[in-house]
């Protein structure tokens, strides 16, 4: 079975799990709930994909709202990301027929994204579409 590790937050954590043969790992600070105060993923991500390479899918959990969220997090170095809590209010308000609207309009939000800054494709992407925050 893969091996997916969730919880990577530093550079030297994720070398560590490449180093131990994990499949994948996933960038989280699992929602904040109970680690808030630390680095955000978003801002953990660059230098966690600078380590890694390429050399495992990297996964975006915490804090994607938005189909911006995605365009940022795969032109930081994610391969996918992953959807928690909208996908919670989604369903909670309208069921199934709600996650399934909720899952258009962030694709259609990243689609709309991608188009504005002149895109075709995700290997288009890369970090000089996203400027720091700090």
């Amino acid at each position: 079975m893969p091996i997916i590790l969730k919880g990577i937050l530093s550079p030297a954590d994720a070398r560590m799990a490449l180093d131990h043969g994990v499949d994948a790992i996933v960038v989280s600070n699992h929602g904040g709930r109970v680690t808030d105060g630390l680095i955000t993923p978003m801002k953990a991500l660059p230098s966690i994909a600078r380590t890694i390479d390429g050399k495992c899918p990297i996964l975006l959990d915490s804090g994607v709202r938005t189909g911006t969220d995605v365009l940022k997090a795969i032109s930081l170095g994610a391969s996918a990301v992953m959807i928690g809590r909208p996908q919670l209010h989604a369903l909670a308000v309208a069921g199934m027929a709600g996650v399934a609207h909720m899952l258009h309009m962030i694709r259609a939000e990243f689609e709309l994204a991608m188009a504005q800054v002149g895109v075709k494709s995700l290997d288009e992407l890369g970090p000089a579409y996203v400027t720091s925050s700090d």
